[in-house]
């Protein structure tokens, strides 16, 4: 079963994206904070990050460079799920390896999680 780790800063996010993906036979864990998800994902070694961008402490942006810095999470596949509609933000996230860039008014949780599912299986 492909392990999927959602990353937001606001617990109704996590909980409302946790119940889109109760169904989807993906095992999910969710991080709070930028500092809990490069632990989560050093330790579990996820298939694949939600990774929200603005967050306390340290953004998503900060969690995408230190996991490429690792050897270990290097090739982790990560999908940044953010509000921000920044387009030097949406390029820094492409060129830093995430895999997609979607804004969360732009999706409704279901469809996040077919497109988590798509790019599993690519």
């Amino acid at each position: 079963m492909a392990a999927v780790l959602i990353v937001d800063d606001d617990d109704l996010m996590l909980h409302m994206y946790e119940v889109a993906f109760a169904n989807s036979e993906l095992a999910v864990q969710l991080a709070k904070n930028g500092e809990e998800a490069v632990r989560t994902i050093i330790s579990s070694k996820p298939d694949l990050v939600l990774l929200d961008v603005m967050m306390p402490e340290m953004s998503g942006i900060d969690v995408l460079k230190k996991i490429r810095e690792n050897p270990d999470t290097t090739n982790t596949k990560v999908i940044i799920l953010t509000n921000l509609l920044d387009q030097a933000i949406k390029k820094q996230s492409f060129d830093l390896g995430a895999k997609d860039y979607l804004v969360k008014s732009d999706h409704t949780p279901v469809e996040v999680v077919q497109i988590v599912k798509n790019q599993l299986t690519s």
